[in-house]
């Protein structure tokens, strides 16, 4: 019965996770009332950093980056995690939380929307 303890665990570790997803639109809109946009994607890039470089000594990891890897790594930090969480909490100056939280959660749909209208003419097949 492992299994049924393992997969309670990842649905309780699911929910948390969309509670501190939830939470972090209200925490944020909160937060702009004393610090600046960017400087909260700043601090929040600088906690998110310092606690993986802690796990990773924690755990004893190791792993190599090759330097052609480490320029895609920067440009994806850079565009995946600065310039949305600016952007984010920019655009949380001009609405609320929950509508914040709601056009994040449609974003999967419309890239959806975005792939089909730039790859329609490309069919793949499982052959």
């Amino acid at each position: 019965m492992g299994g049924q303890k393992e997969y309670q665990l990842a649905v309780l570790f699911i929910i948390l996770d969309v509670l501190f997803w939830g939470f972090s639109f209200i925490s944020t809109k909160v937060v702009l009332s004393q610090i600046p946009p960017v400087s909260i994607a700043f601090f929040r890039q600088i906690i998110a950093a310092s606690t993986l470089i802690m796990l990773v000594l924690f755990t004893r990891t190791s792993f190599k980056i090759g330097r052609r890897d480490m320029g895609y790594i920067v440009l994806a930090s850079f565009f995946g995690i600065v310039m949305y969480f600016s952007l984010e909490n920019t655009g949380l100056l001009y609405t609320t939380a929950s509508n914040a939280s709601m056009i994040v959660a449609a974003l999967p749909i419309f890239t959806l929307f975005a792939e089909a209208m730039l790859f329609r003419g490309f069919r793949f097949s499982t052959n």
